[in-house]
């Protein structure tokens, strides 16, 4: 299997195999560098056997901690080592597996991981009630929704005004 097909399977692991790759070949570091700062960060299991051995797919498993670890040392947000972030032109997929049998197109994906959008089916208000208060950023509203809105408000205060009682 290429390179190339392994990749449009977009898989968790698959993807964090190809991205870490990718980073660490982009910064000039070797396996063993890649390994020496893990170790510096409390995790010297994913020594140079290791990540290659996750690099070659020959590992099928990443941990979320050294997921998280390999985000640190490769200085990236975790979500651009776990999800893509484009789609190479020489893939023919476009989407993500977020899990065994669910995928999402990978700009989807990218946002429910970052919490920005619930997925189908689920209730948005349960969805984002989990976000701390002082994160909650209230969803940016379309020209055309500002705009209905103020059509809105405008009606409403017709209303309003027709049934005020007169005085006099």
């Amino acid at each position: 299997m290429t390179d190339t097909q392994k990749w449009s399977l977009l898989s968790p692991t698959i993807v964090v195999a190809t991205r870490m790759k990718e980073l660490r070949q982009r910064r000039g570091w070797t396996a063993a560098d890649l390994a020496d700062r893990c170790a510096a960060l409390g995790m010297p299991e994913l020594n140079r056997s290791v990540i290659a051995n996750i690099e070659s797919h020959r590992r099928k498993y990443v941990s979320v901690d050294e997921c998280l670890t390999l985000a640190y040392a490769l200085d990236v947000a975790p979500i651009h080592l776990l999800i893509p972030t484009a789609v190479d032109p020489n893939v023919d997929r476009t989407e993500y597996k977020v899990t065994p049998d669910r995928m999402l197109p990978i700009e989807l994906a990218r946002s429910w991981f970052r919490g920005d959008w619930a997925t189908g089916g689920t209730d948005a208000r349960i969805y984002h009630s989990e976000v701390p208060k002082e994160e909650f950023v209230p969803p940016r509203l379309s020209d055309e929704d500002v705009a209905r809105r103020g059509e809105d408000v405008v009606k409403h205060r017709e209303l309003v005004e027709r049934l005020r009682p007169k005085e006099g």
